[in-house]
Order: structure tokens, then C-alpha cells, then sequence
């Protein structure tokens, strides 16, 4: 059942207009960064220079960058895997069907991680692409540890970082709207506090405390030369992989607290509370309000009744007559 709900989730995604808009957002800044031959065009604090165009440290920046630039895009494909379903007011009838709580939640999670990561094609076809079009002497040989390495130590982890995230905000919440605005939020704060790395002096520690590595790139490639930068994939070192463990570990947490946390029902129990309250309230002023009627079976009214319903008839054959 875990592999049929996360094909499913994939599917969905790789069928929605808005997952190659995604991937169309990936690959055009890279194409057109690529194509721009200018010494000094920048894009995401990246320049080109006199190394390759398609020197391995310059790739592994770019997709460092995009897996945190793309947190928009993972709040959207993995965040609301499961808040969609309480959107569209379907999850009473997911939830008759006999699921395990950790099928339904994984399941979701797990194709909407898939289909996050199969972004990355737009990036290595905005590179590729680019590198083709261009002055062969601006490149150098493909190499595919160039986009391996990256993938793995940063595209990969980040997804899982930020996903694991969102996906929490919006499975317990069961709203989007909440997790639009800590969507944008958390884009600002990691601003701020990418800011404030530049004034840590110990290199190791702003290594490990940068959750997405982009400081390990900088700081393990500031002195590289240009030789270097052709030559060497990303650079790694054990505070990088130490790095990556935390985070990782971090992020893994995060999706068991979801797991321990999420109550695999149609209705919340305060909600439930709140819902039934409001009924009661309202069933009392419907009673406050009801009309009192009672019959009278007087004489008088009955004589008063008679001579109304028997007026207008009346005139109206005394019109006719006159």
C-alpha cells in the first residue's frame, strides 16, 4: 500500500502543469546565465570568470543554491501532499479506506519527495544545453561527478530539510495558508541569518551550523585557483559530512515527530468540540426564537374567521352585480 500511495502522489505531480513550470523555473536562469558570456555577469552571488564554464565547484554552487531557492517549490509539492486532501474536503473518504497511519503520511511524503527531486533535470538541462550553444573553448570535458556530488551532498539533503519541514506545518495544521506564510518567512529568516554568518570567525563552526552547505563550499574553495576550480569536484572535508549527518538527523526527527504527532482522523477533537458547541448554540436560539402557536377554538374566533373568509367573496359579487 506504501508504494501504490506514494506512485500515486508521484503521478499527480509529474501530470500537473504546475510541476514543469517548476522545472521551467530551474532550467531558464541557468540557460541564460550560461549564454551570457560577459566576465562579471552574476547570478545568485555568482560571477563568471576565468575558469571553465562548467567547472565542477560553479555547478555544485548553482545546485546548492537552487535546493534552497526552491523551497517555495518543495512547500508546494511536498507540504501539502496530505493538507490538499483536507483542502479539497476529501479526507473522511481517504480515511475510510484500510490505511496505516504511516502508509498514508510516508506514502504522500515519499512521492512528492520523488517527484522534488526529479527538478534537478532542469538544472543539469539548463547547464547542458547552455554548454552546447556556447564557444567550445568556454568548456571544459563533462564530467558526471560534477552534478553526482552535488546531488547527493546537497540537493538531496536540502529537499529532505526543507520538505520535512513544511510537510510537518501543514499535515498538523491541515491549512496551507498557515504554511504560505512560514514559507516565506523561513526564506527571510535564512536571509538574516546567512548574514550573520559572515561574522563567525571559526570556519568549522560556520561549516556546521549552515544547514543547507553552502557555507562549506565557500569556505573550503576560497583559495582555489582557477586549475583548481577546472579540476576538482565540490570540496568535502569531515566537517561537511558531519554537516550533512546533523541535518539530515535533524530532518529525519522532524518527520517522526509528524508521524507521532498527526491524529489520523477526519476531525480534530477541539475542533470537534468547537463544531459540536456551535451546533448546541445554534439549536438553542432556534428554540429561543421558535413561535409559539396555539389554536383557539373560541366561538368568537370562529365567528370572526367565517366573516373574513366570506367578505371578499362577497364584495367582489356585489361589484360584479352593481
Amino acid at each position: 500500500m506504501f508504494r501504490k500511495i506514494a506512485n500515486i502522489e508521484l503521478m499527480k505531480n509529474i501530470k500537473s502543469p504546475a510541476f514543469y513550470i517548476f522545472g521551467l523555473i530551474f532550467l531558464l536562469p541557468i540557460l541564460i546565465f550560461t549564454l551570457t558570456t560577459d566576465t562579471g555577469s552574476y547570478l545568485m552571488g555568482i560571477a563568471h570568470g576565468k575558469e571553465h564554464f562548467n567547472a565542477p565547484i560553479i555547478i555544485a554552487q548553482f545546485i546548492t543554491r537552487f535546493s534552497v531557492f526552491g523551497g517555495l517549490f518543495t512547500m508546494m509539492i511536498i507540504g501539502r501532499t496530505v493538507a490538499k486532501d483536507f483542502e479539497a474536503g476529501i479526507h473522511e473518504i481517504v480515511f475510510s479506506y484500510p490505511l496505516s497511519k504511516f502508509n498514508y503520511l510516508f506514502g504522500r511524503f515519499t512521492g512528492g519527495f520523488i517527484a522534488n527531486l526529479l527538478l534537478f533535470i532542469g538544472l543539469f538541462l539548463g547547464f547542458e544545453i547552455g554548454f552546447m550553444l556556447i564557444d567550445p573553448k568556454l568548456v571544459g570535458s563533462f564530467r558526471a561527478g560534477a552534478y553526482l556530488w552535488p546531488l547527493l551532498l546537497t540537493f538531496i539533503p536540502n529537499t529532505l530539510i526543507i520538505g520535512s519541514i513544511f510537510f510537518r506545518l501543514a499535515t498538523i495544521s491541515r491549512n496551507m495558508v498557515s504554511t504560505y506564510i512560514a514559507g516565506i518567512a523561513f526564506l527571510g529568516v535564512y536571509g538574516i541569518a546567512a548574514a550573520g554568518f559572515g561574522y563567525i570567525q571559526n570556519d568549522s563552526l560556520k561549516i556546521l551550523l549552515d544547514p543547507f552547505g553552502i557555507n562549506g563550499l565557500n569556505v573550503l574553495s576560497r583559495y582555489w585557483t582557477v586549475a583548481d576550480m577546472n579540476q576538482s569536484f565540490m570540496p568535502i572535508n569531515g566537517m561537511v559530512i558531519l554537516n550533512r549527518i546533523i541535518w539530515t538527523g535533524i530532518a529525519i526527527l522532524i518527520l517522526w515527530s509528524t508521524y507521532r504527532k498527526f491524529k489520523f482522523v477526519a476531525v480534530l477533537e477541539g475542533k470537534k468540540e468547537k463544531s459540536t458547541k456551535i451546533v448546541e448554540e445554534s439549536a438553542s436560539t432556534e428554540e429561543v426564537l421558535k413561535p409559539s402557536l396555539r389554536l383557539n377554538h373560541s366561538k368568537l374566533f370562529q365567528f370572526k374567521h367565517c366573516y373574513m373568509q366570506s367578505l371578499k367573496p362577497t364584495k367582489r359579487i356585489l361589484f360584479l352585480l352593481s
